[in-house]
């Protein structure tokens, strides 16, 4: 049996890492993947105990596989996940729309931002699709965190009925909340599949970072 000691100390430091990476949210960007390369380092250690042991590993999968699968049921992450694969299906055509308080820009080459409303760099690699904030152009928002915005913010103001006219553009209901537009996660990338192996987060990051040149450029961009 996993040991309740060990884990409730793990869980712990979770918290406390966690505590003190919103804390560092908001200093320089040093700072921030300084704490992040550490909290990876650290998930590696614990995983690597774990695989250790087939029965805390075994235990470690059931759990991921549950809290995924209570994620996966929520009506809000549906919700998320059906606009975030529209966007990227129709990622060419989206200057022919005008949203409220964004404007989406489909780049030809990568950028490495930090969104300016999760204050969180990408760290599953550059992205190309980004949106940025009317009020201010230095602000960029995630394509994560737009999907996440109010239905009035969402939907064009412009090209409205060119836009999503599925079931999540309704509010919450006993009549949607167990059901997904499957025509509109067919992407590849937004059903998030499953992996016996933990995906440790960041790493592509990091070592995309190691990768700069001087000049600050990621090679082979």
């Amino acid at each position: 049996m996993e040991d309740p000691v060990w884990l409730e100390q793990y869980r712990k430091r979770e918290r406390e890492n966690q505590a003190r990476w919103m804390q560092i949210q908001i200093k320089d960007e040093v700072s921030r993947e300084r704490f992040l390369e550490k909290k990876i380092t650290d998930k590696r250690n614990m995983l690597r105990k774990i695989k250790q042991d087939p029965v805390k590993l075994q235990s470690y999968r059931a759990r991921m596989q549950k809290s995924w699968r209570q994620k996966a049921d929520a009506f809000a992450f549906k919700r998320r996940q059906t606009f975030k694969a529209w966007f990227a299906r129709n990622k060419a055509n989206l200057d022919t729309f005008a949203w409220k308080r964004w404007r989406p820009v489909f780049l030809t080459e990568s950028v490495d931002k930090v969104c300016a409303t999760c204050r969180i760099r990408n760290r599953k690699g550059q992205r190309r699709l980004w949106f940025i904030k009317k009020s201010d152009p230095e602000l960029w928002d995630c394509v994560s965190c737009f999907v996440s915005s109010d239905l009035s913010d969402i939907v064009p103001v412009e090209g409205a009925d060119r836009f999503y006219k599925g079931r999540y553009l309704q509010p919450q209901s006993t009549a949607t909340e167990d059901t997904v537009d499957y025509k509109d996660t067919v992407e590849a990338g937004d059903r998030k599949e499953k992996n016996d192996d933990v995906r440790i987060q960041g790493e592509e990051h990091l070592r995309m970072d190691k990768d700069k040149g001087a000049d600050g450029k990621t090679a082979g961009i």
